[in-house]
């Protein structure tokens, strides 16, 4: 909720006139994106294959989140700076919140 509410916060603060309702589908965007990167997501399309067997299989792999989270992030850190090499210019590749 933290999260959900800190995004909607900012999206009123940044449009006065924007109605509640894009406020709410603003934050719950923001919201998924952010737990998308994250061990928190249960979407099954960020599941590995471990994670879809039955539950003696699932019960193994329910450790190894925290390193897939970090793999995550490094191949995206990796791609920026490529990004950045490539373009020569210091600001490629970062998101830049739109």
């Amino acid at each position: 909720m933290p999260l959900y509410s800190y995004h909607k916060a900012e999206f009123k603060k940044k449009n006065p006139k924007a109605t509640e309702q894009e406020a709410i589908d603003y934050a719950i965007l923001r919201f998924e994106r952010s737990t998308k990167n994250t061990q928190q997501s249960s979407d099954i399309q960020d599941k590995d294959t471990y994670q879809l067997k039955g539950a003696i299989t699932r019960s193994m792999s329910a450790f190894q989140t925290s390193q897939k989270q970090y793999l995550r992030k490094e191949i995206m850190a990796i791609r920026n700076l490529y990004r950045k090499a490539k373009a020569r210019d210091k600001n490629a590749g970062e998101k830049n919140g739109s």
